[in-house]
């Protein structure tokens, strides 16, 4: 992976965030830089949260977002995809589970893959699927993806991508 799990974004972050954006903030692209001072280089992250929210039971009530993010370390590799949730646990094994997700108008079987510190709410797009991911959310194609959630089952969220600038400027 491009990234380790330290430079994902901190869903306990995205969450504080949540409250501080507007409805239409909510449905563009945001933008982070982390500078890794000792090795001189940059991380760059954008993250979209979803359209559609849901509401887990406790400890995960008041509703919850997934959001995607794109990120890269540098930018002569392919950059990762992220799928996250600002509430909740995914159900996945730590060799990786398979997810449904509709790309625009296709329905494809997506794997994806634990974090190196094994976060339950946080999974990486396996690499076999994550050029497809990439060109879907480019081409601003909706994206719908079907989840497994402890004690919640399956739920689907929905994002409208367009408008992703990468590599950022």
């Amino acid at each position: 992976m491009g990234l380790a799990m330290g430079t994902t974004i901190n869903a306990v972050a995205l969450s504080a965030l949540l409250v501080t954006l507007s409805p239409a903030a909510l449905a563009q692209w945001q933008y982070h830089v982390s500078k890794d001072e000792m090795r001189g280089t940059s991380s760059h992250r954008a993250v979209l949260l979803s359209e559609t929210e849901h509401r887990f039971r406790s400890p995960y009530d008041g509703g919850s977002r997934m959001f995607l993010q794109v990120q890269a370390s540098r930018p002569d590799v392919p950059p990762d995809v992220v799928i996250g949730v600002t509430k909740g646990q995914f159900v996945c094994s730590a060799s990786g589970c398979r997810w449904m997700m509709k790309l625009g108008e296709r329905l494809e079987t997506i794997s994806l893959y634990q974090t190196a510190s094994y976060a339950s709410n946080m999974l990486f797009v396996g690499s076999q699927d994550r050029g497809k991911v990439m060109l879907a959310i480019r081409a601003g194609e909706t994206i719908i993806v079907e989840a497994v959630f402890y004690q919640d089952g399956a739920r689907q969220f929905k994002f409208a991508p367009a408008g992703l600038t990468w590599p950022p400027k």
